[in-house]
């Protein structure tokens, strides 16, 4: 689920907000304690806060989803994989990480 709120560095500033938004509906459900903190905090600090914490949930439920260990190991490499390779993307654009 968290793959559509994943932060493509490309992407144009509609595609950003519209990927936060996900993040936020997913720490929402999963989390809304969390939720409500985080929309207590400063605008600015919301984008961020929320994929990472979505990233949270999403990662943490990976061994929950399946029966098959199997299954939950390549839902977590999955997940180490799309990181790695962000970060490459990011590296190669002049990001700093």
């Amino acid at each position: 689920m968290l793959d559509m709120c994943s932060l493509d560095v490309g992407s144009n500033k509609e595609q950003m907000d519209q990927n936060i938004i996900a993040c936020a509906q997913i720490v929402e459900k999963g989390d809304p304690v969390r939720f409500r903190a985080i929309m207590a905090l400063p605008a600015q600090y919301r984008p961020s806060l929320f994929v990472i914490f979505a990233f949270n949930l999403e990662t943490a439920r990976a061994p929950w989803m399946s029966q098959e260990t199997m299954i939950a190991e390549m839902r977590l490499q999955w997940w180490h994989d799309a990181l790695e390779e962000t970060a490459k993307v990011a590296l190669n654009a002049g990001m700093r990480l």
